[in-house]
């Protein structure tokens, strides 16, 4: 729900300075190992591919730190994420 969420309200959130270091490690990682490996698949936008590996295999701590790190007020109504206004 929350990959889903993040995609297509990107140009909307908004993370924190902490949060972002920790994207752009992981995307220039990411990018670094799909070029010497010759991965023939196109990296998304940073915060998704962070996103999708944090909420894929990453531990209860990167989980919560990714929570923390967005700075948008969101709810869940009826079953789906909203930003609160």
């Amino acid at each position: 729900m929350l990959q889903e969420f993040i995609e297509q309200h990107l140009d909307e959130i908004r993370t924190s300075s902490k949060l972002q270091v920790k994207i752009e490690k992981h995307y220039a990682v990411t990018k670094t190992l799909f070029e010497y490996y010759n991965v023939g698949k196109k990296l998304e936008e940073p915060l998704i591919e962070y996103t999708r590996y944090v909420l894929t295999r990453g531990g209860y701590t990167e989980k919560i730190d990714l929570i923390k790190g967005i700075h948008n007020k969101l709810s869940l109504e009826g079953g789906q994420l909203e930003f609160i206004k």
